[in-house]
């Protein structure tokens, strides 16, 4: 019987395999960490404009405040440009609860849509007015904003809290 090996060089082979091997596994290994990194990016950015829009939204009702104080407060310029804001901020939330399933955790998507409920729910300030006739309107005005301060701060806290955790599961290592 003849020896089929007798001119394989096996130790030639391990030398260019070894080597080979080593480098796909290493540009695998790249190419996930990179597809992480990827992803990372695209979360945190989104996760960072739901809530810069939020801040803008706070903003309007922060600057609100001074008048139904009898204070002196912003100009009526920073007052339009906060309202613009405010409603290019409410379209752009209402964006992230529409497509954000895609990228962002399903708990921050159900913060945002439980916040647009409360808004939506909590309707105009006209209309708090019109439900509380005879009230003092200072009142209903410091109210209306206290409960639209109150939910944006909870929700904030909340979706910064779970983008955290989204945004930490996803760099993990392995």
């Amino acid at each position: 019987m003849q020896n089929v090996d007798a001119g394989f060089d096996w130790q030639a082979a391990g030398e260019l395999f070894l080597p080979a091997a080593l480098t796909i596994v290493a540009a695998l290994l790249a190419l996930r960490q990179y597809v992480k990194q990827s992803l990372w990016e695209k979360k945190h950015s989104a996760y960072s404009d739901l809530l810069s829009s939020m801040y803008d939204m706070k903003e309007l009702y922060s600057v609100s405040y001074p008048d139904v104080l009898k204070l002196d407060g912003p100009s009526e310029e920073i007052k339009k440009e906060a309202e613009q804001n405010y409603y290019i901020a409410w379209k752009n939330v209402h964006k992230w609860v529409a497509t954000g399933d895609l990228i962002l955790d399903q708990s921050v998507i159900n913060i945002s849509r439980k916040m647009i409920g409360n808004f939506t729910y909590s309707g105009t300030y006209s209309e708090s007015a019109n439900n509380n006739i005879g009230s003092d309107d200072d009142k209903i005005k410091r109210d209306y904003l206290d409960t639209k301060l109150k939910v944006l701060d909870e929700t904030m806290k909340c979706v910064i809290s779970k983008s955290k955790i989204d945004l930490a599961k996803t760099v993990s290592i392995w």
